[in-house]
């Protein structure tokens, strides 16, 4: 699988590249291959799937951008879309494809607690 062999990620010398000071939710700069179905695509993450967690935080603390699929991406009128929204279900960055700015990572973050 392509997405067990590469592991990218934006580097520290990106212009979009930012330091964050909240201790738990890093921002999404790790980018991941998504399959669904047929369909193949990827996305941004806060965390790589191999990524070890030291704490039973993890489902917090990995969040994802929406899909960026590399053809028309899984049919909304299939039987089996609901399983790739699941899937691929997204919170904090939905609407975003690609990482937020400081600032717009900060109030999602801010959204983040009220919503809690």
């Amino acid at each position: 699988h392509l997405e067990n062999v590469f592991l990218w990620e934006l580097s520290k010398d990106s212009d979009q590249w930012y330091d964050w000071e909240y201790d738990g939710l890093p921002p999404p700069f790790k980018l991941e291959c998504v399959r669904a179905g047929s369909h193949f695509g990827w996305r941004w993450t806060s965390y790589h799937a191999d990524d070890d967690f030291d704490d039973e935080d993890e489902e917090d603390r990995c969040q994802a951008c929406e899909v960026n699929w590399l053809d028309a991406g899984p049919n909304s009128k299939s039987i089996h879309f609901a399983d790739y929204i699941d899937e691929l279900e997204t919170e904090i960055f939905r609407g975003y494809t690609q990482p937020p700015t400081k600032d717009e990572f900060r109030q999602l973050l801010k959204q983040g607690k009220r919503k809690r």
